[in-house]
């Protein structure tokens, strides 16, 4: 795995584990449990070098955006928390994968 790829996740984890002290503030303990595993993901992939840990990320991001959708309807502003919540289950994801197929971890 390169550099690159390295630095990468751990920016990553940085930011779900920022979502995370987030969502404990506001008290969305199912969002907290995903993004705790999607951590777990991300760590098993940055020091084992385990593509399935990128699936197990994706996997919780697939379910977080699931919930938001779910947890916002009814809000007046739902739409917002749905463009919200998909752009941020496609960020950390897309980004990755990206450097992972660079390094030849994952296949097109």
């Amino acid at each position: 795995m390169e550099k690159k790829t390295k630095i990468w996740l751990l920016v990553a984890i940085a930011i779900c584990a920022l979502t995370t002290c987030i969502n404990v503030v506001e008290a969305r303990w199912i969002s907290v449990v995903l993004a705790i595993v999607a951590i777990i993901g991300l760590i098993e992939l940055l020091l084992r070098n385990d593509k399935r840990g990128f699936y197990l990320t994706c996997i919780c991001y697939v379910f977080s955006f699931i919930y938001s959708v779910i947890s916002s309807i009814g809000s007046s502003q739902m739409i917002i928390y749905i463009v919200m919540s998909f752009v941020g289950s496609v960020f950390v994801p897309g980004i990755t994968a990206m450097f992972l197929v660079k390094d030849k971890i994952l296949r097109r």
